[in-house]
């Protein structure tokens, strides 16, 4: 099975609307996925600056 990893960033503006508004995403993304054949089989979030 082969597992993909994406990585994205966040705007401050994104940042702040997500701050003034929490909400679960994990479950919106794993339907997008099983639409589209796929699954989710976790859901992580980092901070900090990426090497590379």
């Amino acid at each position: 099975m082969t597992i993909y990893i994406s990585q994205g960033r966040y705007t401050a503006a994104a940042i702040r609307a997500m701050t003034a508004k929490p909400e679960d995403r994990s479950e919106t993304i794993a339907e997008m996925l099983a639409a589209a054949g796929g699954r989710r089989i976790g859901w992580h979030l980092t901070l900090g600056r990426t090497i590379g």
